[in-house]
Parts: C-alpha cells; structure tokens; sequence
C-alpha cells in the first residue's frame, strides 16, 4: 500500500487526526490537501510557533512558497501570524 492510499484510508475511516512527520514537507502538505479535497474535508497544520492553522495559511506556509517561487514577494505583505490562543 503507498502512501496516498494508507492516507485515503485513515481519511475515509474518519481519523480526527493523522500525524505525519517527514523531511519531505511539500510532497507531503500537497498530498494530504488532495487527498482531503477529495473527500471534502478541511486539512490545518501545526507549528510550534503559530500553532494550529488551516493548511497555507501561516506565516511559515506563505514564506516557504515566496522563497520556492509560488507566490510573489508581495504576499509577505499582506500575510499575517495565525491568531494566538489566550
């Protein structure tokens, strides 16, 4: 069983949550967002730093596509930290 399919597995059998830890976190984040829009289903990450966010949406996420070239310079702007829970 690959990847995708262990991964469509846990998603249809409702898994509230999947960790994964790998050193390919691109690959990864893109397949688990496929998978999930699939299924209609909402993905988040977490960082130690901004804590829980949906998938892209953190300071991490729009630095990381700035550097790889996906978004432009002026995304940097306009992004802002996740909200910080009390």
């Amino acid at each position: 069983m690959n990847f995708q399919d262990e991964l469509e597995l846990l998603i249809r059998a409702r898994y509230p949550v999947i960790n994964i830890v790998s050193n390919e976190e691109t690959r990864v984040r893109n397949d688990v967002v496929e998978a999930a829009n699939k299924r209609r289903k909402k993905v988040f990450e977490w960082s130690c730093t901004t804590g829980i966010a949906p998938a892209g949406t953190s300071l991490q996420a729009v630095e990381r596509a700035v550097r790889l070239g996906r978004l432009p310079k002026t995304a940097l702007e306009t992004a802002t930290p996740a909200p910080q829970s009390a």
